[in-house]
């Protein structure tokens, strides 16, 4: 198996990506989100201190979120609900070629949150509360152009909530699942130029609780 041995050369190429995704009450429900993510090395972040390796970062606006909120049908999620994830990996260790593709290999942690006036990111400082929190395992694959990929690639992360908070919304008393989701990601690559705003849209499905 090939491997790229220097972070400047990820740089080019697709982020790890761990969508910080959550399921709503009950087995079987879907979520969707939206936002964009960065890429640093040798910085700490909200959540995570990847040191020397490399961190990405996404920040997600929720659609849907199970069976709590729904933009396109019934109650309203109105950006209510957001998400923030963080992820480590090392260029040297977690970055494989296999034929025409490559492939990124990361974890980190993510945490979900509610502000009921919709002016928060789920960074820090925080606005509103954090209702969910846990773990991540992602890969991200794309086609393997030399220095760049295509502009498209597509992730999938096994999505862990360890802790949650009890929260009101729409007149009841809420929580997000304490299971694991699976995310399907479809991300914007750095070869576009995209910088620290590369686009990300994702769905979840809850598999286990």
């Amino acid at each position: 198996m090939k491997k790229f041995a220097s972070a400047a050369a990820i740089t080019t190429l697709i982020f790890a990506f761990g969508a910080g995704q959550a399921m709503a009450d009950g087995d079987g429900n879907v979520s969707h989100a939206s936002g964009t993510y960065g890429q640093t090395t040798g910085s700490a972040g909200d959540l995570l201190d990847c040191g020397a390796d490399t961190m990405s970062t996404a920040k997600q606006t929720f659609t849907r979120l199970g069976d709590i909120c729904d933009d396109g049908a019934g109650t309203p999620c109105d950006g209510m609900f957001t998400s923030l994830s963080e992820e480590c990996f090392s260029p040297a260790d977690d970055v494989g070629v296999a034929g025409g593709l490559h492939y990124v290999t990361a974890r980190g942690k993510f945490r979900v949150c509610y502000d009921s006036a919709a002016s928060g990111d789920c960074t820090d400082p925080l606005a509103g509360i954090v209702i969910g929190k846990g773990r991540t395992l992602t890969q991200t694959r794309g086609i393997f152009l030399g220095p760049n990929v295509s502009a498209i690639a597509q992730a999938t992360s096994v999505v862990k909530v360890k802790h949650r908070k009890k929260f009101w919304f729409d007149g009841k008393k809420r929580k997000l699942d304490k299971g694991e989701s699976v995310v399907h990601s479809t991300v914007e690559t750095l070869s576009t130029g995209c910088g620290s705003a590369c686009g990300v849209v994702s769905t979840s499905v809850g598999v286990d609780d």
